[in-house]
This record gives C-alpha cells, structure tokens and sequence, in this order.
C-alpha cells in the first residue's frame, strides 16, 4: 500500500489527517514495545482475519499459517482465520504458540480447543450495509508476534497516542538510535536529537508511524 493510502483513509474515517511520522530504521523490531501496547489500523471495510493479516498487514502466508498460532478476536479465541471477521468495534490480538495446557487449550484448532468452545469466537451479528464503510480496528501484538510483525505492521502505517510515542521514544537507548535513519515529521526533515530531547511537538493527539523502505527527505 502507498505511503500516502493510510493518512488518507485516516481522513475518511476521522475527519481530519493525524500527524504522520515517516521514518527509516534498520531494525524495526525495536519498536515491540509499542506494538505489544495496542495500535490502530485503518481498515476500508469489514473483512475476515485471514485476509485483514494477508492484505492488510502484509504477512505472508507461511507466517500466517505457522507463526500465529494464537489468535483473540474481541477477547474470543478464533480458530478459523476465514470465517472470523474484523468489522468495526474489533479488537484483535496475535500471539505466537502460548506455553503449558492453558496456551494448547487457546491455541487455533489444536487438540484441547474444544475444551474452550463456550468461550470461542462466534460471529452472530450479520454483516450491514452500516458496516460497509472504512473504520479502525485495535491491535494487540504478544510475545515474539511483536518482533516478528513489527516491519509488516510498520511499513503498513500504525496510529497511536502521542503521549505514548514520546514517551517510548525519549526512553530509547543510544542503540536504538544507531539504527534510526532519516526522519520527517509532517513532511518536514526532523532530526533525531530532538526525540530524546523532547523538542519536538507533534500536531495532533495521535501520530502515524510509518516505516520507510527507503531514506526519507534529507
């Protein structure tokens, strides 16, 4: 998806286009811990998990179908990634393979599964034309999922409060900020520096963060 489809999209379903953070960094791993906190995707319309990882996020199917193994839709454990749908009012959370008889029992079409169908996702709402238009779905990232999604995720455009950002970008460590590449704050070249030393004031109360593939403006 292009970098400008999110804020636009963003536009539709707000109102008005959040601040937009574009950036380049070589480990985007780095940013676990803002995305085992909880982002907001933009999403056009209502559409089932398989297809909201896939098309949405950008996951490639062998991730999908073998490092997800855990998945919570609006806190109900999904087994099937097809018939599940994300609408808006969804909450989502990935995980990769949960240890011991408690992480078997909520993994997706395992063995002990039916031991927790009263509590497995169904969906008993039927789709409505009300549905039919762009929303935003909350996010959640678990254990290694956050390392793992955290470039597919990224690169795709995640909202999140700016009190947050900040706070998580104040606290980063010399490390962090070797792999910080170029960066542009609503279009405008912004340099590092002033992160950790919090002169730098986004306009809005939530931040697109955006990950470039390719240096930003210089």
């Amino acid at each position: 998806m292009p970098s400008t489809e999110p804020v636009d999209l963003l536009s539709r379903i707000t109102g008005a286009a959040p601040s937009l953070l574009r950036f380049t960094h070589a480990q985007p791993n780095q940013f676990e811990i803002i995305l085992q906190a909880g982002f907001a995707l933009p999403v056009e319309r209502p559409t089932n998990v398989y297809e909201f990882l896939r098309d949405q996020l950008g996951v490639p199917e062998e991730v999908i179908q073998q490092r997800i193994q855990t998945l919570f839709l609006n806190s109900s454990p999904v087994d099937n990634l097809l018939t599940a749908q994300v609408r808006p009012g969804s909450t989502l959370a990935l995980s990769g393979a949960l240890p011991g008889l408690l992480g078997a029992t909520m993994r997706r079409g395992g063995y002990y599964s039916r031991m927790r169908e009263g509590i497995s996702y169904k969906q008993d709402e039927p789709l409505t034309e009300e549905h039919a238009k762009p929303f935003l779905v909350q996010v959640r990232l678990y254990n290694l999922m956050a390392r793992d999604l955290a470039g597919y995720a990224l690169r795709r455009g995640i909202l999140v409060p700016k009190d947050r950002l900040c706070e998580f970008l104040e606290q980063q460590p010399p490390a962090f900020w070797m792999q910080f590449g170029h960066c542009e704050l609503d279009e405008k070249p912004i340099p590092t520096d002033a992160f950790h030393q919090a002169a730098w004031e986004p306009c809005t109360e939530t931040i697109l963060l955006l990950l470039a593939d390719s240096p930003v403006k210089e």
